[in-house]
């Protein structure tokens, strides 16, 4: 059976070392009674593991003389035994291989080649065992293909395949010979094959795979009649971003197409459905369409058509794609609206009249909860067009507590030059609205103001702190739009309930000038879920910051507690009442209690900071596991909380937050969707993806972290992947652990949250039974033994519907 695909090594690469003075690489070389012997390859000792494993298959050259490796390559002996994909296939000497399911035990010839400087091209191979461990019939998949039509289309079926053991989710289609998977993901294939003068033989390949994620396929040959010479376009890839596309923006569609022929293409672009718009430059490969300010909530879809003939009448190649116009503000209320409804959510005495009282925390109609809906992702194109955004947290300067004589303007400045995509600094609220400073005073400069004034060199904005400080943000995002983002914030805190970021109001509260100091914190709760249009902070998004670090008075009490216990157990007495035993219940946010008015806009908890790891020292195991399990829906936050001028630092702690583009509104959407990690301190080339996996009616969906997903099956599977925007890091030692709702018993063990599963390499798969109700989960990422990664959780409704899509706000 024909691959084309399979090259062994880049032939160009072995003639260019011929043509320098390498070897003949299909001669040995001589050897020399004396000299070294011959270069080796070894693949390794044959393997076994289970399947659905992921293993690590290694080549060692030695003896290469004064040669160096120049190239590996990596494949299966047989493409017909069990099938890899492309991760079965690496140009490095270490391969790690996710085991596929198999129905009995399965060998598997792997060879390696290692191509040497002076041409030489040393193999070896080495036997992979797949134990069958899980009970799963693989899907039966049997095929027919119709005759190749005159214009080399291609129409083959798999429908007749079975599954006897479960149901078929859905297919994948390959043309092996031509490297290529069809986006089809039916039993029906519909392609245009290359148009030839030669007749030409492919080998595609069907695969189909079942519910508990098992793989059967089917290897079938075609062959294209011989014909007058001409080759039709082939289309690579047509996308329409940005992806959801707001009311007011450009739309761009564009589509990489090639010709065999080197052939002038010619492009079509129309519009198929939505709301009929001018396409500008529709006959180029890249078009726009100018969205109207007031389009909104609707998909549009656009159809690309390439040909090598200007009339369209041969040679055709067609896409869809689709465009997600989405509004990234909520509509307000009018003011009729609001006197018919004055609880009504956008009307400023909706907070006031909906607020919980002092003492009770109820839900309201005003405020609803993020677990009532789920956040829009990429219009069902699995994200396509969103990035991962590297962002510093938490920073100090002379307007609070930081190094004197610093500004956040100085914050803004450094961190966009350090390759931040976005900052938020969060000076205390204690003394914004004073000019005064509280630095350290080992941070006194030789300014003799600068221990008491927070800006001497900007006098008047010592007296503007709050408003000053938005002015320096919008300042340094003018000044690079679109590429970084400065935002403002403030900390709340309270030595006795803790500290807590608020993000993005308009407005701030001091903890000092009220009873959230000590006695509760009530009146905070109501002003943060309070109209800013009253002063109120309706508009801010909150992060629980370093949890159980404010515990001076906790700790007073259990030590007190303990010395009362000791003494009544002396005594013989039951100690049952004593309340000091259990130290302050204001601790950690009054044990994290929920508030169900403020849930939707209280998006984190730190978990990184201050070069240390806040979450595994937490109650029960995990403060970020406990404050789920209270009812919160957060995601983990990365915190700098720098006093000094390493702002952006590599060795503070950072928040990646998966956005559609880099300006404040999509990343306070961003947050709103908990769609946001945390990586470690020295770790900021790292990134990973937490996804669960789904079948849809347009192929196998995938709904990233901070997701809500109501659903009916009984199993859900989860994918999760790191990588590294440097190309020297090999990520080795990584593995994957699945914390979850599940993960304890649900007593008060010390150590309630342990993983779930774990899974080692740089991808791993994970498939789990939900409960029935409120499942939550996500993934600790460990490089070694230390913590480098935190994903925000996924949420799973086992038994009910899909939720419906978040409204903006």
């Amino acid at each position: 059976m024909l691959y084309t695909t399979r090259i062994l090594l880049p032939a160009l690469l072995v003639s260019l070392l011929a043509a320098c003075g390498g070897n003949d690489n299909t001669t040995p070389p001589t050897r020399v009674e004396g000299q070294e012997t011959s270069p080796t390859l070894s693949a390794g000792s044959n393997q076994q593991a289970a399947e659905r494993s992921t293993i690590e298959l290694r080549a060692t050259v030695q003896n290469t003389d004064q040669n160096s490796v120049v190239a590996y390559a990596w494949f299966p002996a047989s493409e017909e035994t069990v099938f890899f994909g492309d991760a079965g296939r690496s140009d490095e000497s270490v391969l790690n291989l996710q085991l596929p399911q198999v129905n009995n035990d399965t060998s598997v010839e792997f060879v390696v080649q290692a191509q040497l400087s002076s041409g030489t091209v040393l193999e070896d191979r080495v036997q992979v065992t797949i134990q069958n461990t899980f009970d799963n019939a693989l899907p039966v998949v049997n095929t027919n293909a119709l005759p190749i039509q005159a214009d080399n289309r291609l129409m083959a079926s798999a429908c007749d395949s079975t599954d006897s053991d479960g149901t078929i989710q859905t297919y994948q289609w390959r043309n092996e010979t031509l490297n290529i998977q069809y986006e089809e993901t039916s039993c029906n294939l519909n392609v245009q094959l290359p148009n030839s003068p030669e007749s030409q033989t492919y080998t595609l390949r069907a695969i189909a795979i079942d519910n508990e994620a098992g793989l059967g396929f089917k290897l079938f040959n075609v062959t294209t009649p011989q014909r007058p010479a001409n080759t039709a376009p082939v289309i690579q890839n047509a996308s329409a971003l940005p992806e959801p596309v707001r009311p007011g923006e450009t739309l761009n569609l564009q589509v990489n197409a090639s010709d065999a022929d080197g052939d002038t293409l010619f492009y079509r672009w129309t519009q198929t459905d939505g709301a009929m718009l001018e396409i500008s430059n529709a006959d180029k490969a890249m078009a726009q369409v100018q969205i109207p300010p007031d389009l909104a909530n609707q998909t549009l879809s656009f159809r690309i058509e390439v040909s090598d003939r200007a009339n369209f009448q041969t040679s055709v190649s067609q896409r869809s794609v689709d465009a997600s116009v989405r509004s990234n503000t909520s509509n307000n209320a009018g003011l009729l609206e609001c006197l018919q409804d004055p609880t009504r959510v956008g009307c400023p005495l909706a907070g006031l009249l909906t607020a919980p009282p002092l003492g009770a925390q109820q839900p309201s109609s005003a405020q609803f909860s993020a677990g009532q809906c789920t956040p829009f992702y990429g219009g069902g194109v699995n994200g396509q067009g969103y990035s991962h955004l590297l962002g510093a947290m938490h920073e100090h300067t002379a307007y609070s507590d930081g190094q004197a004589n610093t500004d956040p303007l100085q914050v803004y400045q450094q961190t966009r030059e350090r390759g931040m995509d976005f900052v938020m600094s969060s000076d205390h609220s204690d003394n914004l609205a004073i000019p005064l400073a509280l630095p350290d005073t080992d941070n006194c400069t030789d300014n003799p103001l600068s221990c008491l004034i927070s800006d001497p060199d900007n006098l008047p904005n010592s007296l503007t702190k709050w408003r000053s400080t938005l002015n320096q943000a919008n300042q340094v995002t003018g000044e690079s739009p679109g590429l970084f983002t400065a935002m403002r914030g403030f900390e709340w805190t309270s030595d006795r309930f803790g500290h807590a970021n608020v993000y993005l109001s308009k407005h701030n509260i001091n903890a000092k000038l009220g009873p959230g100091y000590l006695v509760s914190m009530d009146l905070f709760w109501q002003w943060f879920v309070l109209s800013p249009q009253l002063g109120g902070g309706g508009d801010g998004l909150m992060i629980f910051n370093h949890p159980g670090r404010e515990d001076a008075l906790h700790g007073a009490l259990l030590q007190i507690g303990e010395g009362v216990g000791q003494a009544t157990r002396m005594a013989g007495a039951l100690n049952a009442l004593n309340v000091f035993q259990q130290g302050d219940p204001a601790y950690a946010f009054n044990d994290f209690k929920y508030v169900a008015p403020a849930d939707y806009r209280v998006v984190g908890l730190e978990v990184f900071g201050k070069g240390d790891e806040y979450d595994t020292d937490g109650k029960f195991g995990s403060w970020y596991g406990h404050a789920l399990d209270k009812g919160w829906y957060l995601g983990p936050a990365g915190s700098e909380d720098h006093h000094a001028t390493d702002w952006g630092g590599s060795s503070l702690p950072k928040t990646v937050a998966i956005t559609r583009a880099n300006n404040q509104a999509d990343i306070r959407e961003a947050f709103l969707a908990r769609r946001f990690y945390t990586v470690a301190q020295n770790e900021n080339a790292l990134r990973m993806t937490f996804e669960a996996v789904q079948a849809s009616t347009r192929g196998q969906q995938r709904l990233p972290m901070g997701s809500r997903i109501g659903t009916q099956d009984n199993t859900v599977q989860f994918e999760v992947s790191v990588r590294s925007t440097q190309a020297m890091d090999p990520l080795q030692g990584m593995s994957f652990e699945l914390f979850s709702s599940q993960s304890g018993p649900g007593t008060n063990e010390a150590q309630r949250y342990l993983p779930l599963q774990t899974q080692t390499g740089k991808n791993g798969r994970f498939t789990v039974s939900p409960a029935d109700g409120k499942n939550w989960y996500f993934v600790r990422v460990k490089r070694g033994d230390r913590i480098v990664a935190v994903s925000a959780p996924i949420w799973i409704f086992k038994g009910s519907e899909p939720l419906p899509e978040c409204a903006a706000l």
